[in-house]
């Protein structure tokens, strides 16, 4: 029938229920791919997870990723060792960057609006605070303003503030809370539902970091420190997106532990944690690092990692987990994607989806490489429809009214 997969083991079949009635099924192919059967045809899934296709081998039923996700806060997924384990009821703390307003928040409004009480909180940094107090807080009164920070030099210590002040609004959560502290710019935009993200950061409680992406980037800064024993190993620091998303421990470490003010010209210090260094209470200077090209705002690229858990060390394998990100990283593959990645950011220009209505700009940085930030300045329903149907919760940058309300409305949140 499909002479490409004559040799598929396993195929696990589940109805939804579609209009249609239409058949999905997951098909175990000899590469170890996962694949969708729909109506006949096959595809290729990159986002099915272990948890889904364990809840298909033991004949349970899996939702359809294409239909919404209700509010309801406690499932019963498998963990990685197949025992089920209680999702917890996970809250969403969008933390938004901005200069002087937050130019969709009538689409954050609507995105929003479905969500039940307590689910999720609203915090914005601004450069103008006056601005934003007068116009973005008076048309979303749930936002909270927090007071502004100098970011001249480096956009970690706004971060910073974003965190501490919604740590302290919202302190002591239950053990049954997954609070997740989303960061997010003022030119970010939802690419699914509501349900469908809190159902997606409720799942574990840990820590999501994007690392990788840019080609040009083909090793990580690194130095030399010795160890309690005066052993000299190498530490290096990875370079990541500044979306990250953290959760509460994260949150509140990072709001102790960094110090405001450092920036890469004048160094900041980057401790040595776990691993060859236990039981010393030491930092290294980023300026030891080499080569460390970060220039005036690029500190969020290092910081945010190198601070929760210490400069990065191969400890001779190769890989090294971060049980609070509940995953393992590599030197060894910096110029692929790893960690998880939830903001989507960089486009490779050779794929850009083929959408007659969209209007964009290149930006200059990473373009020699092909990869890079865009700006849509015009957004159609054909866009929106790829994001929708990829594996981002979120997407920037969108300028002020590239996006019609209407078509946000019938595609994202539909």
């Amino acid at each position: 029938m499909f002479p490409k997969y004559q040799t598929i083991v396993m195929v696990l079949c589940l109805f939804v229920a579609l209009p249609s009635m239409a058949r999905q099924c997951l098909v175990a192919a000899p590469h170890g791919l996962i694949k969708r059967v729909a109506d006949g045809s096959l595809q290729d899934v990159a986002d099915v997870d272990d948890a889904e296709v364990m809840l298909l081998q033991q004949g349970m039923s899996v939702r359809n990723r294409n239909q919404p996700v209700h509010n309801s806060t406690k499932t019963t997924l498998l963990g990685s060792n197949g025992l089920a384990k209680k999702q917890k009821n996970p809250v969403l703390i969008l933390l938004f960057m901005a200069i002087d307003s937050l130019p969709h928040v009538q689409l954050w409004q609507d995105w929003s609006a479905p969500a039940s009480k307590g689910s999720w909180h609203a915090f914005l940094h601004c450069v103008n605070y006056t601005a934003c107090e007068q116009g973005t807080l008076a048309l979303w009164p749930e936002l909270k303003l927090v007071p502004t920070v100098d970011s001249w030099l480096e956009l970690v210590s706004p971060m910073q503030q974003l965190l501490k002040h919604a740590v302290n609004a919202l302190p002591n959560p239950d053990g049954d809370v997954s609070e997740k502290f989303i960061f997010l710019s003022e030119t970010t935009l939802p690419m699914k539902p509501f349900a469908d993200v809190h159902m997606e950061l409720g799942k574990e409680d840990v820590t999501d970091i994007c690392f990788g992406g840019f080609p040009s980037d083909n090793l990580w800064p690194s130095s030399q420190a010795l160890d309690r024993h005066g052993k000299k190993h190498t530490v290096k620091l990875p370079k990541h997106s500044q979306w990250v998303i953290l959760r509460r421990t994260d949150a509140e470490l990072f709001v102790r532990d960094w110090v405001q003010g450092q920036n890469c010209q004048t160094g900041w210090a980057v401790p040595l944690k776990d691993g060859h260094f236990t039981g010393k209470n030491r930092t290294v200077s980023s300026k030891a690092f080499s080569p460390l090209f970060a220039p005036p705002g690029g500190l969020d690229e290092f910081a945010t990692f190198a601070t929760l858990y210490g400069a990065y060390q191969s400890n001779g394998q190769l890989s090294t987990h971060y049980p609070a990100m509940g995953l393992s990283i590599s030197d060894q593959h910096i110029l692929q994607y790893q960690g998880r990645c939830r903001t989507h950011v960089l486009w490779n220009y050779s794929v850009l989806p083929h959408c007659p209505d969209m209007k964009y700009t290149k930006s200059d940085v990473g373009e020699d490489s092909g990869h890079s930030p865009i700006e849509i300045n015009s957004a159609d329903r054909c866009l929106l429809q790829h994001e929708r149907d990829g594996r981002f919760l979120f997407m920037r940058k969108f300028k002020t009214g590239s996006v019609r309300r209407d078509d946000f409305r019938e595609v994202i949140l539909n």
